[in-house]
């Protein structure tokens, strides 16, 4: 018995690569350059004003530090929930057709 692959079939794997490369690169353009200094203020600043260390320079930095990535981690879920949504998509796409209309509104969503 031979299987047959549909075009579907055989681009849907590639499809969502691309839509996964293309939420990446969106999420560390929010993450920003400094994005590992970042989580570790904020890590710091949630364990508490005495714990904080040299990272936290008093109560309002401490604050403004939690609610920045309170902000940051929002959106980085609506890009997430967003990709998902995408890929599902691509993974219910019956036709190559459709998986390159998916491909195509993404790339003029940017």
């Amino acid at each position: 018995m031979t299987l047959k692959l549909s075009r579907a079939d055989v681009l849907r794997p590639e499809a969502q690569t691309r839509v996964d490369w293309h939420y990446a690169r969106m999420i560390n353009e929010l993450i920003g350059p400094l994005g590992l200094l970042h989580q570790r203020k904020a890590e710091r600043a949630s364990t508490g004003r005495k714990l904080g260390g040299p990272l936290i320079v008093n109560e309002a930095d401490r604050q403004a530090i939690l609610a920045a990535a309170a902000r940051q981690d929002e959106a980085i879920a609506a890009l997430d929930a967003e990709r998902r949504r995408i890929k599902a998509g691509v993974r219910a796409a019956a036709t190559a057709a459709e998986i390159n209309a998916i491909l195509a509104n993404l790339e003029t969503s940017q």
